[in-house]
């Protein structure tokens, strides 16, 4: 499915509104609109499931269902600042 146009056209919006705002905010609420959080979601989940692995994002999920905050759930996962993983997401698009 992810080769389905509906999936790709996800993609390019993400690969157009999530460079117009700083890596220091990519993850912060309020970020992007209702209207492409969907896409740029979509980007995110997909390019940290590629880059860290699904047990790392799981991890996160895990964290994030124990109350943390994105950045500390981020950082326990991922053992990377928030921000470094947002530069390198934006730097794959």
């Amino acid at each position: 499915y992810p080769n389905h146009a509906y999936f790709r056209s996800m993609q390019q919006t993400a690969k157009t509104i999530a460079p117009t705002v700083d890596a220091g905010e990519l993850f912060d609420d309020g970020a992007f609109s209702p209207g492409t959080i969907g896409s740029v979601g979509y980007s995110i989940t997909g390019y940290l499931m590629k880059s860290a692995g699904p047990g790392q994002f799981g991890n996160m999920l895990r964290e994030l269902g124990q109350g943390k905050s994105v950045d500390a759930a981020m950082q326990a996962a991922f053992q990377t600042q928030p921000r470094t993983i947002a530069m390198a997401y934006l730097n794959s698009l």
